[in-house]
């Protein structure tokens, strides 16, 4: 889906969190996604055929492996656990989604200590989404109840009815990842600190450098800053060799 667009179907289909990790974690990089996805033991293990081959095609439709979300694959084949593996998860899904992205940064992030929060409250701004295709009452409702099961399931938000944040903190592996990935789009270390992707996970960019500041006390990264001016040194030189070989650390100087 381009990234501009505006559509329904991921955030309807949710977070598919263990679903993913579990088919991400038998990944045979020889192989294609169809072929992957058509012998997936995990996705076999669903209980049923249909099921199988609608999680086969919600994870076909959102997925590029090769390419963006290929940086999954070797989080999830070296078993990183769901605290470490959600936020990326959540970050990969948004990217390809305009609506998650449109949620997360422009429409929760504000109202974070806003509470409670319910489809009440976001069914208007998905009606007045610019670039949304003419939705039903009832479509309205499923996909605002559906956006708030993806924060509840990215453990942003807790609850079934009425929403409320819980607290919320990156994990070092997960902060680490993100870094790496932002890295990537942007040169200057004040860029990747205010970069609107934080919002995903309800940072703002003086939260972000207080972690920097933490990492860099534990020396698992180097942060100087001199007046206005900030250069960020990360761990290893790219998100690919971040996520195929760095061993996580906890953030007390001790590795996971």
């Amino acid at each position: 889906m381009a990234r501009d667009a505006v559509a329904t179907v991921a955030a309807i289909k949710g977070l598919l969190a263990a679903e993913t990790h579990a088919v991400l974690a038998g990944w045979d990089l020889s192989r294609g996604k169809s072929e992957n996805l058509r012998d997936s033991p995990a996705l076999r293990a669903c209980g049923s055929e249909r099921l199988a081959v609608q999680r086969a095609k919600a994870l076909s439709s959102r997925l590029e492996i090769p390419g963006r979300d290929a940086p999954l694959v070797a989080l999830a084949r070296r078993g990183w656990p769901p605290e470490h593996w959600k936020p990326p998860l959540l970050w990969h899904l948004a990217e390809g989604d305009r609506l998650i992205r449109w949620f997360l940064e422009e429409w929760l992030f504000p109202r974070r200590g806003a509470e409670p929060l319910n489809a009440r409250d976001l069914r208007p701004a998905i009606v007045a989404l610019r670039g949304a295709p003419p939705l039903g009452a009832d479509t309205v409702e499923h996909v605002a109840g559906a956006l708030f099961k993806i924060a509840v399931d990215a453990d942003l938000m807790t609850g079934s009815v009425s929403r409320r944040f819980r607290p919320f903190r990156l994990s070092d592996p997960a902060l680490l990842y993100m870094l790496h990935a932002l890295a990537e789009r942007h040169a200057a270390a004040r860029r990747i600190i205010e970069a609107p992707d934080w919002r995903r996970f309800l940072m703002t960019p003086a939260e972000v450098e207080h972690e920097l500041f933490r990492l860099h006390q534990f020396r698992v990264l180097d942060y100087q800053v001199a007046g206005s001016l900030a250069q960020l040194t990360l761990p290893r030189a790219s998100l690919a060799d971040f996520a195929e070989g760095w061993e996580p650390w906890t953030g007390t100087g001790a590795k996971d």
